[in-house]
C-alpha cells in the first residue's frame, strides 16, 4: 500500500524485507517488479534494469544484461523474419498452455523494457524479443498483444520499416 499511495520510501524497505524473507520465486519476483516501478518512477532506470534482472532470475529467466548492437539487430531481424507471415490466427505460433511463471516473466519484461527505452539502452531488442517469445508460447493473451505493440516500435525503431510495424500493431490490436 506504501507503494501505491506513492510513499516510495516507505515502500522501498518494505519490499526489501519482502524480497530476503520470501520462499516463494514468484513472490520475490512479483517483488522486484514493484521495486522496479518504484526506480522507474524515481527516474533511476539502471536500477529498474537491475531488480529485473534479480526478478527474472528468480524465476528461472535468465536474461543477458548487455548484448552487442549487432547481436540486438540480428534478434529482432530473426524474429522478424519468422513472424513474417504472422497474422494473429497461427497456432504454430501460438502455444496451448498458461504458465503463471511465464505470466510473471512477461511481465517484469514489460517493466524492464520500459526502463530500458528510459535508459535508451540497446538490450531493448532482447527484452522485446523474450516478451514476445514467452508470451506466445505460453498463451498470455494481453501480454503478447502488449509484446506485438513493442516489438512492432523496435521494428520502426531498429529497421525504419513502417509498413512491417503497421503490420504488426494490427495484429496486436
Amino acid at each position: 500500500s506504501a507503494y501505491l499511495c506513492g510513499d516510495h520510501q516507505r515502500a522501498t524497505p518494505l519490499l526489501s524485507v519482502l524480497v530476503s524473507e520470501s520462499t516463494v520465486p514468484s513472490n520475490k519476483a512479483n517483488a522486484y517488479r514493484v521495486q522496479m516501478k518504484v526506480a522507474i518512477a524515481q527516474n533511476r532506470p539502471e536500477q529498474a534494469i537491475d531488480f529485473a534482472h534479480l526478478g527474472l532470475r528468480e524465476i528461472g529467466y535468465d536474461t543477458p544484461r548487455h548484448v552487442s548492437k549487432l547481436r540486438a539487430y540480428a534478434t529482432l531481424r530473426l524474429l522478424l523474419f519468422s513472424l513474417r507471415n504472422f497474422d494473429g490466427h497461427e497456432r504454430q505460433f501460438v502455444g496451448s498452455k498458461k504458465s503463471p511463471v511465464a505470466r510473471d516473466a512477461t511481465l517484469i519484461l514489460a517493466n524492464l523494457i520500459n526502463a530500458a527505452s528510459q535508459s535508451g539502452n540497446v538490450d531493448i531488442a532482447i527484452y522485446v524479443s523474450g516478451m514476445l517469445r514467452i508470451s506466445l508460447k505460453n498463451n498470455e493473451v494481453a501480454e503478447a498483444a502488449c509484446a506485438l505493440c513493442f516489438f512492432a516500435v523496435a521494428v520502426k525503431t531498429f529497421f525504419g520499416d513502417i509498413d512491417e510495424a503497421y503490420r504488426l500493431g494490427k495484429i496486436a490490436i
